[in-house]
């Protein structure tokens, strides 16, 4: 999907619905604790088509593949690395089943769980490497675009986002993930990530995850005078709390909304 199109989609929209949670959801749907979420949807598919439907049946315009997850170191850490590229592209065509032909699928790539230099050990280019796998089975999933999400360090999230542009034309969004005093895990404020991210290219920037949409409001209201890029936010409802072993967000639906 070339990025004119994606304009015109926003355009159409005025206000783009995404979806909402995964694997909060998929848990509560019989996912089991402790596997590797992705590829449990994987072999499990019905739930995932289930979950999205009901999304689109709430409004969502746009689905993200569930692959947040999805490099290859995560999915080592269940010893499914070897597998990144199948089951990218098997998760990809998951999403592209419930969405149709008339809503988007985003690829949705998250952190890796390493830094790259100089907060972490790992040089940039093999960062770049890492999504590019991820991004490869994407692609053969069908994926319209790409969502780099829940990044908190700027470094790994200039890394996605060379990574889908080397290898696609694919438009690509990036989120960032704040905390209550509006800087990433690594100290970037809003305007820094949005200024650096729209001049690699991303085609839509904004925050996702941590906080409620209060918050959130903060940090896209810190970015719209320099943005030139549509915004995305794509919030939580309200700050997580451990109940019990379970994570547990207070925010009712009407607040939320």
């Amino acid at each position: 999907m070339p990025k004119s199109k994606l304009l015109k989609f926003l355009k159409k929209f005025l206000v783009l619905i995404l979806d909402g949670s995964s694997g909060a959801a998929l848990q509560k749907r019989g996912m089991p604790r402790g596997v590797c979420p992705e590829k449990w949807a994987f072999d499990n598919p019905a739930h995932l088509i289930k979950l999205q439907k009901e999304y689109i049946k709430a409004g969502s315009k746009m689905l993200y593949t569930f692959t947040l997850g999805g490099t290859r170191t995560k999915l080592d850490e269940f010893g499914h690395g070897k597998d990144t590229e199948a089951i990218n592209a098997g998760l990809a065509r998951i999403s592209r089943k419930a969405a149709g032909k008339r809503l988007l699928v985003a690829g949705d790539i998250g952190p890796t769980g390493h830094f790259p230099k100089p907060f972490g050990d790992m040089e940039f280019e093999d960062c770049v490497n890492i999504f590019k796998e991820q991004v490869r089975g994407l692609i053969k999933g069908g994926v319209d675009l790409f969502a780099i999400e829940t990044m908190i360090d700027i470094q790994e999230a200039r890394a996605a986002l060379i990574a889908c542009k080397e290898l696609s034309k694919l438009p690509v969004m990036v989120s960032m993930t704040f905390d209550k005093d509006k800087r990433t895990l690594t100290g970037t404020d809003p305007v820094a990530a949005l200024i650096t991210l729209q001049s690699l290219g991303a085609d839509v920037v904004g925050v996702n995850c941590s906080t409620g949409p209060k918050e959130m409001v903060e940090v896209i209201e810190a970015m719209k005078p320099y943005a030139r890029v549509p915004l995305m936010a794509k919030p939580n409802a309200g700050l997580p709390r451990l109940v019990d072993g379970n994570t547990v967000f207070d925010m009712k639906a009407q607040e939320f909304a």
